[in-house]
Formats: C-alpha cells, sequence, structure tokens
C-alpha cells in the first residue's frame, strides 16, 4: 500500500496536446519474501546437504521526478503517458537455513545479514485525468518503477565434525532487483 502527495505544473501547448513535470514522494508498506534450495557442501562418502536461502525485501518508501505528456479527448478528460527518475529506500534481508547439517547453520548468527539502501532508478507509465471543476480533478495511474540491484553476502564457517570433508561452506545471496508494478488514484487541486 503506498499514501503520498505530489505537486506538479502542466502547460497546454495547442488544444489537444498538454505536457508537464510532476514529483510525487509516498510511504510504502510494499514487502514479501522467496526462498531458493539448493544442494550444500558433500559431507562422507558424496551425500550432499540441502541448504535454503530465504530472501526477505521491502520497499519503504518511493519518489519519483516524470516528464508527463498528455492528449486531450474533450475539454474535461486527459490521457497521459509519464517516465523519468525513481528513487526509495529499500532494504533486504537473507537467511540461510540447512536443518540436516549437525549444527544446523541457522543456529550462527553469520547466516543471516540484512542491508537498507537508498536506491535510484527509473519509472514510467499512464493515467488518465478527470477534470471536476476548474480547480479539482481526479487520476488513475498504472506506474512500473524499477530501482536497481542490491545483494548480500552471508559466510559461513562449518565447525568440524566427523562427517565434514571441506569445512568451510561460503553461502552467497543472489542479488535481488526491486520492481514495483502500481496502480494508484489520486485527488488534484490546482493552484493557479
Amino acid at each position: 500500500m503506498f499514501g503520498g502527495g505530489q505537486i506538479g505544473y502542466n502547460w497546454q501547448i495547442d488544444p489537444s496536446w498538454v505536457w508537464g513535470i510532476e514529483a510525487d514522494f509516498q510511504g510504502s508498506t510494499a514487502n514479501g519474501s522467496t526462498g531458493a534450495a539448493f544442494l550444500g557442501g558433500a559431507f562422507g562418502l558424496g551425500h550432499f546437504k540441502p541448504i535454503t536461502t530465504v530472501y526477505n525485501y521491502e520497499l519503504d518508501d518511493l519518489g519519483t521526478v516524470r516528464a508527463r505528456l498528455g492528449w486531450l479527448s474533450s475539454p474535461n478528460l486527459l490521457w497521459y503517458g509519464t517516465g523519468g527518475l525513481a528513487y526509495g529506500q529499500t532494504k533486504l534481508g537473507d537467511t540461510a537455513q540447512c536443518s540436516t547439517w549437525a549444527p544446523a547453520c541457522q543456529s550462527e548468527s553469520s547466516t543471516g545479514t540484512s542491508s537498507t539502501h537508498t536506491s535510484i532508478g527509473w519509472a514510467a507509465g499512464a493515467g488518465v485525468e478527470w477534470k471536476l471543476s476548474p480547480v479539482w480533478s481526479v487520476k488513475a495511474e498504472y506506474l512500473y518503477a524499477e530501482l536497481g540491484d542490491q545483494n548480500n553476502t552471508i559466510t559461513y564457517t562449518y565447525g568440524p565434525t566427523k562427517a565434514c570433508i571441506s569445512c568451510t561452506s561460503s553461502l552467497t545471496s543472489t542479488v535481488q532487483r526491486e520492481k514495483d508494478n502500481i496502480v494508484r488514484f489520486g485527488v488534484n487541486y490546482k493552484l493557479f
């Protein structure tokens, strides 16, 4: 869920075309998680111990600065495309889980990590805006935002046991790319 505000300016360049610029900023509760399982290091006589890595990601806030080009299908109805800069605060957490190992790797504090980044990317979309009165309008907009890559590395040294052939196992997270599909609605007030 997103909530925030925007400011912008539009110029009507002929009776049917409008272009403008707008900036917005909103807080977010967008989050998710995913997991990836793979075979770990060899133990004993060629036996493999599975490792699962769980990735948790959050988008705490999102802002954009975008150009807008629109076509007036009637004096009160504007259809537009938009695109430009996007930025936001993202969080990525990784945890390695290997419950069949003895001891289980998640019992070690080094098998989990998290990081917070201010990421910069791009956004593009389209929308429609309906003028209700000389100063009020409502809009519906679809926006795709991509904020680049973020990655974490987990390194775990497996303690020596009788079944251990290679006592060091390095677990590295895959790169997580923040991509968001956003549908939003707004109410605008024309200042001048």
